[in-house]
């Protein structure tokens, strides 16, 4: 988008993908990757002739042998399926793809003026990915499949998009505004907006829940209780959207997180809620997305992984002062709009620097995580 460019996501869905996992070439797939012969028949043994029934109460359906899938609900039962799709990848020209066990998102840039070849070209990925499917025993749901075309405001107001259609299986699929993909609210302008109001609408349901045992309950048990149902709500994803966010949508934010320390803490409504927090030992909404953005960071630094995120981050010498001559920084790259501050290439090289000391330390992730925590209080927020 820094660069005038739209992108066109397309975001899979696959009908009961675990349960159409072919066992014999599931098989054949852990051979290929190095699996020995022992293995290979612990596996087969294991994927093979299952048995399964559904218990309603008291009533028990007769037992029923299965004739492909992996089992749902088991640690196997994704890794398997990755190693099933795990030459996907290998079969689109064009667009680029990104995998999480069944979940598939399919995207491609270009300049307005280009949208039409692009789209022409991921409809070809789309046809190959429909015959790689085909011969895989799975399933694509085009009534589910979502697609959007991401980009700046001017750009999207430009483009005509009544003529361009994605398909899939001959259906011309439906533009969308929004869209869920791994429970992130995406929108057109990468605004997150719409995630913003799923996080305040999940939160004040649940502090509502909770306001009836604001006289009941110790400071200690209602801090637990917001720690466990409504900080996971606000944190999700929160290093992704939090710094794409208006500064107003920051604010609206912000007092979530402040009505959590208000139930806690009893404070009344039009006192600073700043000195509560910081007894209670709790960060900002700010000091949580930078806290959990370099603590991701800093186990992307360790294990190089995934791959596409760790050679984003480039480096640089400064040799400028003494005091920092030949040590490596990590490069901010130059950029056009205020729109790209709020994506990784930006945040994560400003992020690390800050802590850059801490990230060369060699502590262990809790120990580092800690250390964190403790600088992150220290600043004023």
């Amino acid at each position: 988008m820094d660069r005038g460019q739209v992108i066109v996501l397309v975001l899979l869905d696959q009908s009961q993908a675990f349960d159409l996992v072919h066992d014999e070439l599931i098989v054949s797939k852990l051979k290929y990757i190095g699996l020995g012969d022992a293995e290979l028949d612990w596996f087969r043994n294991y994927i093979s002739e299952r048995e399964q029934c559904v218990k309603v109460g008291n009533v028990t359906s007769d037992v029923v042998q299965t004739r492909s899938g992996v089992p749902q609900g088991s640690v196997l039962g994704p890794l398997l399926f990755s190693v099933y799709t795990s030459d996907l990848p290998e079969i689109f020209s064009r667009a680029t793809v990104h995998m999480y066990a069944d979940d598939v998102q399919l995207y491609a840039g270009c300049a307005p003026d280009g949208l039409a070849d692009t789209i022409t070209d991921i409809n070809l990925d789309l046809q190959r990915l429909q015959r790689w499917c085909t011969e895989s025993g799975l399933k694509l749901n085009a009534n589910k499949t979502k697609v959007l075309l991401i980009g700046s405001k001017y750009n999207l107001e430009r483009i005509d998009l009544h003529n361009m259609c994605v398909s899939m299986n001959g259906e011309d699929l439906q533009w969308e505004k929004t869209a869920r993909d791994l429970g992130l609210w995406l929108d057109d302008e990468l605004s997150f907006g719409q995630h913003l109001l799923s996080v305040k609408r999940a939160s004040v349901i649940k502090l509502k829940g909770l306001h009836k045992y604001k006289y009941e309950l110790d400071v200690p048990t209602k801090l637990q209780l917001v720690r466990s149902l409504i900080y996971p709500i606000i944190d999700y994803c929160l290093p992704l959207y939090y710094y794409h966010l208006t500064q107003t949508n920051k604010d609206y934010l912000k007092r979530i997180h402040n009505m959590c320390i208000r139930f806690v803490c009893n404070v009344p409504f039009r006192h600073h809620i700043t000195p509560y927090r910081k007894r209670l030992g709790e960060m900002s909404v700010s000091q949580r997305a930078e806290y959990s953005y370099i603590t991701f960071l800093y186990k992307l630094f360790l294990n190089k992984s995934p791959e596409y995120l760790f050679h984003r981050i480039g480096k640089r010498q400064c040799v400028h002062d003494v005091n920092t001559r030949f040590r490596v920084h990590y490069d901010t790259p130059r950029h056009r709009t205020s729109k790209f501050e709020g994506c990784f290439d930006y945040c994560a090289p400003e992020i690390m620097n800050k802590f850059f000391d801490l990230l060369n330390a060699g502590f262990n992730v809790n120990t580092f995580k800690r250390r964190v925590k403790d600088i992150i209080l220290q600043d004023v927020g």
